[in-house]
């Protein structure tokens, strides 16, 4: 089997057949326009076995917008196997051969939605959002809020020389709105879908544009259901005029399906509760290049540093400790430093030896942002996994049941705590993510664990791992004033409810 780029005169029956046989009926017409671009610039793999295609894979020039930041990102896509080539290792090869050419034409993320999640996990992706989809009934959309006088004279029908513009507007709002998630593409695959047939143009699809606002819809099902495919809009002014365009068709379809999030202003213009999520489907995401994609990405305004160690089997070059500091909605990644000759802190224990598989060994301890799986959390009943805990340091006053908790090396969400004489509850700093207490799952006294807000910074798996054992015990962890731990007896340290 030889995986190699798809050459701009390959065999298009071949493509479209293995399309056919892996996800079923195809529309060729709707294909190939899509695919050849993406053929032309490289960016699409062949799995051959002799002359014989056995498998695709390729990836898409998008922006993913963080915080209201558009970061470059590899959107992958067309990944599929022959039947009788499937359980051989043909997508496996695909995918990594297809990650490393993402990375080397400098994308620091990538995304995609997983037909199967089991290889992607394997390989370093993990699940990072969802794309909702809302029925609504026609009843509630003709009863909605009606626009302002004058703002439908500010919509028209975008065309293919609008291209730049529809883009530069739909990028305008999720910046406003710092959006995390939404994506965008490539001007050429705009200009497309503005063209018949296109995505946004043909006999069933429509697309109006306002000068803060778009909105793209297509009928489904004759005449019997509409769907909104995408609304952004600046302001309210245009979410509801263009909202208007999109519900005027109430009165011939029974129901209106939508792309919209759990936050979407739709929520709230409906006069009753007659919408529901129908569908949910999730996403996932890969680092590429770590330290440009926390780079490149918007953060909250907030204070905050962060050891970590990265554990990237299929990019080594992520592999190692760093430091995430953030400030003023800036983040950077840069390689952790220490002082081979300073002297380790009174009490501490020898360093973890970072690795696939850890030995047992003394703090401190240091979060991991394996690409791997995350293994799931053990019960009191499985064996006592490896850990990076020492019970050299217990909390004798904590639960007998509490101190018996038992986790694996990674795991999300992570327990997080905050110190009294550190940075405040309130602000939720995570100054022990990881081996800083029993298991998840395990209610410590007069509270709940927390989440760290070093895992809100990017979706799970996050920068961080849960390292237990079977006795309680504090990592002391490179640089943190030792007035930020408790004292031995525990009353030091408390759980955020």
């Amino acid at each position: 089997m030889i995986v190699r780029p798809l050459a701009q005169d390959f065999d298009w029956d071949q493509y479209f057949d293995l399309t056919n046989r892996a996800f079923g009926p195809a529309d060729e017409a709707m294909v190939q326009p899509g695919i050849e671009p993406v053929v032309a610039a490289g960016r699409a793999l062949g799995a051959f076995d002799g002359g014989r295609l056995a498998g695709t894979a390729l990836y898409h020039d998008m922006r993913q917008w963080w915080h209201g930041r558009a970061v470059p990102m590899a959107g992958v896509a067309g990944v599929k196997v022959a039947p009788e080539y499937r359980g051989q290792g043909v997508g496996r090869a695909l995918m990594t051969a297809l990650t490393e050419l993402m990375a080397e034409r400098g994308y620091p993320l990538s995304a995609l939605y997983p037909a199967t999640m089991t290889i992607y996990r394997s390989l370093g992706w993990e699940i990072a959002g969802h794309r909702h989809e809302a029925l609504v009934p026609s009843r509630a959309l003709s009863v909605m809020a009606r626009p302002e006088p004058g703002a439908a004279a500010r919509i028209r029908r975008p065309g293919p020389d609008d291209a730049a513009e529809v883009l530069e507007v739909i990028g305008r709002a999720h910046r406003d709105a710092r959006d995390c998630g939404p994506i965008t593409w490539d001007e050429a695959t705009m200009r497309r879908w503005l063209t018949r047939p296109g995505r946004y143009a043909d006999k069933d699809r429509y697309a109006y544009l306002a000068p803060d606002g778009f909105l793209g819809y297509r009928w489904r099902h004759g005449n019997d259901e509409i769907f909104v495919e995408r609304v952004v809009a600046s302001s309210a002014a245009t979410t509801r005029a263009l909202w208007a365009v999109a519900a005027s068709n109430s009165t011939v379809a029974e129901t209106a399906r939508t792309q919209v999030g759990p936050s979407d202003p739709l929520w709230w213009m409906l006069r009753e509760q007659d919408a529901n999520i129908a569908e949910r489907e999730s996403w996932m995401l890969r680092l590429l290049d770590a330290p440009a994609a926390i780079a490149a990405r918007g953060f909250p305004a907030t204070d905050l540093a962060v050891p970590l160690q990265i554990t990237d089997d299929l990019r080594p070059a992520n592999s190692g400790r760093w430091d995430l500091t953030v400030r003023a909605g800036q983040g950077r990644l840069s390689s952790h430093r220490t002082d081979p000759g300073s002297p380790s802190p009174p009490g501490a224990s020898p360093r973890c030896t970072p690795g696939r598989r850890s030995r047992p060994c003394a703090g401190p301890a240091w979060p991991m942002a394996a690409a791997r799986t995350p293994t799931p959390p053990s019960t009191a009943r499985s064996p006592r996994p490896r850990s990076c805990w020492t019970a050299s340091d217990p909390w004798p006053t904590l639960p007998p049941t509490w101190r018996s908790g038992r986790c694996s090396r990674a795991m999300t969400p992570k327990p997080s705590w905050t110190w009294p004489n550190g940075p405040s509850a309130s602000s939720r700093a995570p100054i022990v993510t990881a081996g800083s207490g029993p298991c998840p799952g395990t209610s410590p006294p007069g509270g709940a664990w927390a989440p760290s807000p070093a895992a809100s910074l990017w979706p799970a798996p996050a920068f961080t791992t849960c390292v237990s054992g079977g006795t309680a015990a504090r990592c002391r962890w490179p640089g943190w004033p030792a007035s930020w731990w408790p004292p031995s007896t525990g009353a030091g340290a408390s759980a955020v409810s």
